[in-house]
Order: structure tokens, then C-alpha cells, then sequence
């Protein structure tokens, strides 16, 4: 059993195969799934996909941020949303001004908080404003598609963060193989960011949730855990995370 804690199955990418998608998913396992929003119309789509396992998250990611509408927390009301994001900062490509990626991120914090719902966070090249802002909302939560180095870790595991590891970890060089080692497995959860981040060998192409099974035997592989132990746990955490 295997838990994809962040995926967006309402892109366009999969409009063609989406039943296929799914029943790939399925074959390899995955039994739970949380579809995440990053701007309105997309946080709409992923309500619209709740059920048999599938469960949604609203809110806008940094990119968005300058085109924040206050409509998106009336869906946190509806049945099946489980979180909010994914939020954040990001100062890679800033497509948003750093000052409004921060304004509207501590908007959903602020939200969050207030509903006790956890928040799917992410960050690029922002770790320094991050946490910060983080230690003053102190949510529940998850760095998503984890980056950081060993000292990120020790602040998110201050601050009880959970930590969302995926197709990253199969990439042969990558710093996160090492990194992960110090980050303890009850503070795990898998995902694939589908379409985004595939894993090794099938990077480059369309990620997809099946895929999972990938990271999640690298992940085992990694850390010396069994395939089995360890999608108990991370499934577990997951479940305990989002009040699944």
C-alpha cells in the first residue's frame, strides 16, 4: 500500500489517459492519493476528483501568487480537501515578486492555522525567508519535494515538518540520496509531483503515479528498509499528516 501525497492528475498532460493513469496506479499499489491545487481553477479541478481513495488540496503556488483570489479557502470547505497548497516561495524563477510570494503565503498559513489543516510547502532557492516565516506559523506540514541540505533538515524537523521525497532520489548524482539518510522515516512521505520530476529511467518523459513504486524501492534501497516496512511507514505518516 503506497500513498502519493502530491500529485496533478488535473493537468492537461492527462487528459488523453487519465482512466489508464489511474489503473497503472492502482496495479502498483498506489491506494491513496492527494491531487494538489496551485492556483484556483486548478484547485477546483482536484475537488472535482475526490474519491476511491483520491483526495485534494487547494491553494496557489509562488508562481501564481500575483494572481491570488480569496475564492480558493471557500474549497477547503468541501469534503475530501485535506490540506492547503501548495504554497511556499520560490526565488528561482520569481514569477511572482518575492514580496507577494510572501504576502500570500503567509495569507494560507494564516488560513491553515486558523482550519488546524496541514500545508504542502513549497520552496526553491528560499530556504533563508522560509523558515522564518515558518517558525512564527509553526503549521503542520510538508516540505515538499524535499532539496534541502542536512541543516534544512534539523529546522524542518524542529519545527515537525514532514518531508516529501521523490523521483529526485532515483537521480544518480543527486544531493537528496545522502540527505534523506539523516531525515528519520517517521517523518517521511512519498510522492511523484506527476507530470513533473520523473524518475530514473524513465526521465524526461511524463511522470505518472505509478511511478511511485520506483521511488519508493530506491528510498528502501537507500535507507537498508524493506520495500514492505517502508510503505507501511510512509503510508502511515501520510495518513497521520493529512488526518486520513
Amino acid at each position: 500500500m503506497l500513498f502519493d501525497t502530491h500529485a496533478h492528475l488535473q493537468r492537461k498532460e492527462f487528459e488523453k489517459d487519465l482512466r489508464e493513469v489511474i489503473e497503472r496506479a492502482r496495479r502498483n499499489g498506489i491506494e491513496f492519493l492527494i491531487n494538489v491545487g496551485y492556483d484556483l481553477e486548478s484547485s477546483r479541478s482536484a475537488v472535482s476528483m475526490v474519491g476511491n481513495g483520491f483526495y485534494a488540496s487547494v491553494g496557489y503556488h509562488p508562481h501564481d501568487a500575483k494572481n491570488f483570489k480569496e475564492e480558493v479557502f471557500e474549497l477547503a470547505e468541501k469534503a475530501g480537501v485535506v490540506a492547503i497548497g501548495e504554497t511556499g516561495l520560490d526565488y528561482y524563477r520569481d514569477l511572482s515578486p518575492r514580496e507577494v510570494q510572501r504576502e500570500i503565503f503567509i495569507k494560507q498559513l494564516a488560513f491553515a492555522k486558523d482550519r488546524n489543516m496541514p500545508v504542502i510547502i513549497h520552496t526553491r532557492n528560499a530556504f533563508e525567508d522560509l523558515f522564518p516565516i515558518l517558525e512564527k506559523f509553526r503549521p503542520r506540514g510538508v516540505l515538499h519535494a524535499f532539496s534541502g541540505d542536512e541543516g534544512a533538515v534539523e529546522k524542518g524537523l524542529s519545527l515537525g515538518l514532514y518531508f516529501g521525497i521523490g523521483g529526485t532520489v532515483t537521480f544518480k548524482n543527486a544531493k537528496i540520496r545522502e540527505v534523506v539518510r539523516s531525515i528519520p522515516l517517521d517523518k517521511i512521505v512519498l510522492e511523484t509531483d506527476s507530470p513533473f520530476l520523473t524518475p530514473h529511467p524513465w526521465r524526461g518523459k511524463r511522470n505518472e503515479p505509478a511511478y511511485l513504486l520506483r521511488i519508493a524501492g530506491e528510498l528502501s534501497s537507500i535507507l537498508g528498509v524493506p520495500l514492505e516496512k517502508l510503505a507501511e511507514i510512509t503510508t502511515s505518516n501520510a495518513r497521520e499528516l493529512f488526518g486520513i
